[in-house]
């Protein structure tokens, strides 16, 4: 009965004694908050202010409401993926000063805000591949201050059209180089592979 005590002693060690939301596992050395596949609708509360890296990908979410993050000012990877948000909303990252990643891959996204990634001074990369974005505006990416943003765009329903073409020309233009499998002069309609990184 005495190994079952030490191991119970060892885990509660290394899980957090900080707060945790139910139904996440917090690890307190390294503020690594899990909260994958667990049904969550919205964001959790209860994070600790330190957390540094937080999934919730494979939840519920539809969308994620203004100051969701609050206190959070610490994080620096954000996991929302494979969730059903349908739009990335002004505010909803307005308290994430340090984030370096944000992965919104395999959502129901169709719009971004223009202003929705202005607070993300320092985001290093932004993972939008697998939604349903047909448009976007160029003046949504002016905001990104990062020297090294890697943006993820493939599979998503892209309506070709000239205003689209003519905002990856100028996201494939300077300062941004990109990396696709398809030709400089071949994407317009061949969005497929695109990745473009900021320089």
């Amino acid at each position: 009965m005495l190994f079952p005590a030490l191991l119970l002693l060892a885990l509660s060690s290394v899980l957090s004694s900080k707060e945790c939301p139910h139904h996440c596992l917090c690890y307190e050395h390294s503020d690594l908050v899990d909260c994958r596949a667990r049904g969550f609708l919205q964001v959790p509360h209860g994070l600790s202010h330190g957390t540094w890296l937080l999934d919730l990908g494979g939840n519920l979410l539809m969308e994620v409401r203004s100051r969701a993050f609050r206190g959070l000012s610490r994080l620096r990877h954000l996991y929302l993926h494979a969730n059903q948000l349908r739009a990335v909303r002004h505010g909803s990252l307005s308290m994430l000063p340090v984030l370096e990643a944000l992965q919104l891959g395999q959502n129901n996204i169709t719009h971004i805000d223009t202003e929705a990634l202005a607070p993300l001074h320092s985001l290093t990369l932004l993972g939008l591949e697998g939604n349903q974005l047909q448009h976007l505006k160029f003046k949504t990416f002016l905001s990104l201050h990062t020297a090294g943003t890697h943006l993820q765009l493939a599979g998503n329903p892209w309506n070709c059209d000239c205003d689209l073409h003519r905002v990856f020309s100028k996201l494939l233009s300077v300062p941004w180089r990109s990396r696709t499998s398809a030709t400089t002069t071949s994407y317009s309609c061949g969005f497929g592979d695109i990745e473009i990184e900021h320089r």
